[in-house]
């Protein structure tokens, strides 16, 4: 079943991920600096509402180590199956705890984290 997340939704994975590449949430100021992208463009993102420079989007799915498609997921803009929601979730924590991004979560999105 293919599902588009909520604001809540879209927040907690963002806090996730965060987390995974940096040790923290940041807020939204650290994430558009991090990202090189004006703050209303991460508020726009964490608004659900569609960031219209392609540039700034890459820019935030790089600081935030996932794909642009997987932004798009992630920010309500495209669907996501409840099953590779639920994979993705496990691929965070796994990643978080491990520090190793598998082949199959790369498949869906994240990127390898450099420390």
């Amino acid at each position: 079943m293919d599902i588009r997340l909520s604001k809540n939704q879209t927040n907690a994975l963002k806090d996730e991920l965060e987390e995974r590449r940096y040790g923290k949430d940041l807020t939204s100021m650290e994430l558009a600096e991090k990202a090189n992208v004006s703050l209303d463009e991460v508020n726009r993102f964490e608004r659900h509402l569609p960031i219209d420079d392609p540039a700034s989007q890459g820019r935030i799915a790089t600081a935030l180590g996932i794909t642009p498609e997987l932004l798009d997921k992630i920010a309500g803009s495209e669907e996501i199956s409840t099953e590779a929601l639920s994979e993705l979730e496990e691929c965070i924590l796994d990643s978080r705890s491990t520090g190793v991004t598998s082949e199959k979560c790369q498949r869906l999105g994240l990127r390898p984290v450099l420390h």
